[in-house]
């Protein structure tokens, strides 16, 4: 079943191949489901590799880096360094810019 998947004790969401799966915990029976492959593939195309491309989407999502470390199991320094990677790859000066470059080439879905 499901609701005993491990994955769901620690965390409200979690990321299985190119489907990020979002447990409703007021409603036990819903999942929401969000395709990620297309935003995936366009990652690929900059050269922006699946964690920070994880990275971008937690930014995104308003949290910090040290939120985006804890959440990733990472240290924030690490988390730090894909954020500046992010920059340089999108040629973007500031989160901001960033975000707004994230969203203008498909790489974060609402």
């Amino acid at each position: 079943m499901l609701r005993d998947d491990p994955r769901l004790a620690e965390a409200v969401s979690f990321i299985a191949r190119h489907i990020e799966v979002r447990y409703v915990p007021a409603v036990p029976a819903l999942l929401l489901l969000r395709d990620l492959s297309r935003a995936r593939a366009v990652a690929r195309l900059f050269g922006i590799t699946e964690q920070e491309h994880r990275t971008l989407v937690h930014l995104h999502n308003g949290r910090t880096a040290t939120e985006t470390a804890r959440r990733m199991r990472l240290s924030p320094t690490t988390v730090r360094g894909y954020i500046a990677s992010l920059h340089r790859k999108l040629e973007a000066g500031h989160t901001a810019a960033l975000l707004r470059r994230g969203r203008d080439l498909g790489l974060l879905t609402d």
